[in-house]
């Protein structure tokens, strides 16, 4: 699946049995730096690599990044998780609370 700079994609958080627990739908804006508190080990490190990943302005305002995220164009990522689970429960999820929820401690070093 290709994602061009524009593409409506879907964000899916993560699968458990047959439910697809999904952040929304949104654009995807091309590749940044994600912004300090992400919140997760991948983001972190790409903080501190000031490496790019893949920006989603969902459709509720909401940024998520590629490294919180599986994510691809909304219906052909929809007709391929479907392929593979044919009773999949799409179930959308807060991305506020996913995060703190996943949030990694701050470690003075």
């Amino acid at each position: 699946m290709v994602t061009a700079v524009g593409d409506r994609v879907l964000a899916v958080a993560e699968i458990e049995g047959n439910i697809v627990f999904v952040f929304g739908v949104g654009v995807y804006e091309g590749m940044e730096i994600p912004p300090p508190g992400v919140g997760r080990n991948l983001a972190l490190d790409l903080e501190y690599e000031l490496m790019p990943t893949a920006k989603i302005r969902l459709d509720n305002g909401e940024i998520v990044w590629g490294c919180e995220c599986h994510f691809g164009p909304e219906q052909e990522f929809r007709e391929v998780i479907r392929r593979q689970i044919p009773t999949a429960i799409f179930l959308p999820i807060n991305l506020r609370a996913w995060r703190i929820e996943n949030a990694l401690p701050w470690v003075d070093l």
